[in-house]
């Protein structure tokens, strides 16, 4: 499993990938696996994307993109 964090003044991005026995994104129907949505969810509440890359035998990269926004300025 590796794990990468990055920040930018714009963006900060999180990726998780491993190498484990994936599976078929298209296969999970809505409502069904709540854990991917619920990222989903929550990311796009705060303007951000969440990328799935998974194929199975071939391990699963997710991908959460999340826009820094500044919310509370001090004067």
């Amino acid at each position: 499993v590796s794990v990468e964090l990055d920040a930018t003044p714009e963006t900060v991005i999180l990726r998780i990938i491993d190498n484990g026995q994936g599976f078929d994104p298209s296969a999970i129907k809505p409502g069904i696996s709540l854990g991917l949505q619920g990222i989903q969810e929550r990311l796009s509440e705060l303007n951000g994307t969440l990328t799935v890359i998974a194929a199975p035998g071939a391990g699963t990269q997710l991908t959460a993109n999340l826009p820094r926004t500044l919310t509370n300025e001090v004067s």
